[in-house]
């Protein structure tokens, strides 16, 4: 990628998207790659150099936050009646105020190979 370039690759619902690049992969000064999964069926994106990766140290392949929707996914607890409740991913999810139980585990903490799930947001009933 030239230097400063931006560019996103989004995962195909089912089976997600293969990036393949039969050479070496450059990413120059200040290019950033986001890589998304699906955001309904958590499929994600691989990919696969079969030279070398190389990257400028401002350079950068951004996943943070790329997961599922909120309320979905295999770590939801998406039953909240009163309270959000933080979705679990190699790990349980955080509780809320209101003491719904945690998002549940799943996937490693070590080697992340799956999209982290959509925390589920607070629905208060009408007054």
């Amino acid at each position: 990628m030239q230097s400063g370039a931006v560019a996103g690759v989004y995962g195909a619902y089912g089976n997600g998207t293969l990036l393949s690049c039969g050479g070496n992969l450059t990413l120059q000064k200040g290019s950033s790659m986001g890589v998304f999964s699906h955001l309904l069926s958590g499929s994600g994106v691989t990919m696969v150099v079969s030279g070398d990766l190389l990257m400028s140290s401002d350079a950068s392949i951004i996943g943070t936050g790329r997961g599922f929707l909120g309320n979905t996914g295999p770590g939801t607890w998406s039953l909240a009646t009163f309270a959000a409740a933080g979705a679990g991913h190699g790990g349980e999810g955080g509780g809320s105020a209101e003491s719904s139980p945690n998002g549940t585990a799943y996937g490693s903490f070590t080697e992340p190979a799956s999209s982290g799930s959509g925390g589920a947001s607070a629905r208060y009933p009408a007054c």
